[in-house]
């Protein structure tokens, strides 16, 4: 009996022991292995896109300004020469790179994902350490060492377009008294696109894959790493409060939540009347709205004060986007029924679009035909033909598009490829119409089309003029 005690006493004080370390490393463990190098791949990805967008603006903006300098110089000399002065100077040019940006080695904007992501694989790191695991004590240290290069890429970044914000601003007043407004806006666009191209970084960095939800749902649900982020993350080191503080803890010098309440009630009190309140309330809702207003502004990155400098200016949200992530998938079906010459088809169609802007898509694609038979008692799968197409959409208002294009279509049976190269078999469409988007999913948009095929009367045998599609179409 004596030793059955012994035994759970030191089972119970092994137990509260691992409750102070934190999780077990069999706890641990449950992470997905792809988890550090995911993290790894999308840092160094970033840092390298972020590096390289930062010194291709700054060489942009430099040759804006010197553009801006010489027209200028043509309607006041003393004004060019005391406005822009030395321009490589001021951006303090080595190499290609600002000077006054390398000098910044902490995150200068809160990301709060980067944070949380630089959090936890610090709680990881030192886990490793606790069990003694050496073989994953350097992946994470290489893992940790290229957020803390993103976080500095990221630093550089906005501190650069800082630095051309307030740039543009004294720019701006200058120029239009000289009729330079237009050359202006060309250098505007320029810082435009390139802080909505940091906010478009952001947004990738925070597109969590499966393996990161499915570690942030493991680590969430651990105490210790829920301790370990209330101590040790970047925010609450900028904070410095300790976690186990109360939030009603009485600071000297300032008034806390329970002070202010008693001393507007006394206030209200003191007033007595309805109206009093009543505006109180107003006021108050008032002032919620001004801090929402300003809490958007900051969640974008943006300067308070910040205006939008150029009428009538509409951006393409598009332009900050890479090549690739410019491209658009689709496919989509159309039936027809049987009549003297073809017997029910359907065509399936792929393509792949092009995004000009956020109003135009042009693209081409093909399709397949396939013979179901004549009806539903003549079943009979059949090769009817292949088709080329190339198309282009313009957003005609909100969710209806006008779209257009031009096809080529073989429209005979064939059973093999060598059936396909004579060109007199082809026939050629062409298509006007209009179309409707709609979405389905974050990524994913459904479409249907009615088209008019103008070039259907010339062909024989003659096909339907109009011509109902449906599909998808998939981004990035």
């Amino acid at each position: 009996m004596r030793c059955f005690l012994i035994a759970i006493s030191v089972h119970c004080f092994v137990v509260c022991k691992a409750e102070q370390i934190g999780p077990s490393i069999d706890t641990i463990v449950k992470l997905p292995e792809k988890y550090i190098a995911v993290i790894q791949k999308k840092a160094v990805d970033l840092e390298q896109r972020l590096n390289f967008k930062r010194e291709r603006f700054l060489k942009n903006i430099i040759k804006h300004e010197q553009r801006l300098k010489e027209k200028l110089k043509k309607k006041s000399k003393s004004t060019s020469d005391e406005l822009f002065g030395d321009i490589n100077k001021f951006y303090s040019v080595t190499q290609g790179q600002a000077g006054k940006i390398p000098q910044i080695n902490q995150l200068t904007r809160y990301i709060p994902y980067l944070d949380s992501l630089s959090t936890s694989i610090a709680f990881l790191q030192n886990k490793y350490s606790v069990t003694n695991i050496s073989s994953q004590m350097e992946y994470m240290a290489s893992s940790e060492n290229y957020l803390k290069e993103l976080q500095l890429s990221f630093s550089k970044a906005e501190a650069l377009k800082d630095i051309v914000s307030k740039r543009q601003k004294q720019l701006k007043e200058q120029l239009h008294k000289f009729g330079l407004g237009k050359a202006y806006r060309k250098y505007y666009k320029q810082y435009y696109y390139y802080k909505q191209q940091i906010q478009e970084y952001k947004e990738i960095l925070q597109d969590r894959s499966l393996i990161e939800q499915k570690a942030f749902t493991i680590l969430r649900n651990l105490p210790a790493f829920q301790r370990f982020m209330q101590k040790h993350s970047w925010l609450a080191t900028v904070i410095s409060l300790p976690y186990e503080q109360s939030a009603e803890v009485n600071l000297q010098g300032l008034q806390n939540r329970i002070d202010i309440s008693k001393l507007i009630q006394s206030k209200i009190d003191a007033g007595g009347s309805s109206s009093s309140i009543d505006f109180m309330r107003g006021g108050i809702q008032q002032a919620r709205m001004k801090i929402k207003q300003l809490q958007d502004k900051l969640a974008h990155g943006e300067n308070i004060d910040e205006e939008l400098d150029i009428a009538h200016f509409k951006p393409n949200t598009q332009k900050t986007k890479s090549f690739l992530n410019r491209f658009q998938l689709g496919t989509n079906l159309q039936s027809s029924k049987a009549n003297g010459f073809f017997p029910t088809t359907t065509d399936i169609g792929l393509s792949i679009g092009y995004k000009l802007n956020d109003k135009g898509i042009i693209g081409v694609g093909g399709s397949y035909k396939l013979g179901w038979g004549k009806d539903i008692r003549h079943i009979s799968i059949t090769h009817e033909g292949l088709g080329m197409r190339s198309f282009i959409d313009w957003k005609l208002k909100k969710i209806f598009w006008i779209s257009g294009g031009a096809e080529l279509n073989y429209k005979s049976q064939f059973k093999n490829f060598d059936g396909l190269k004579a060109y007199s078999s082809w026939q050629r469409s062409g298509l006007l119409g209009i179309s409707k988007s709609y979405n389905l999913k974050k990524k994913l948009k459904g479409e249907v089309k009615l088209l008019w095929d103008f070039l259907s009367y010339q062909q024989i045998p003659r096909t339907q003029p109009l011509i109902f599609r449906f599909g998808y179409s998939f981004t990035k």
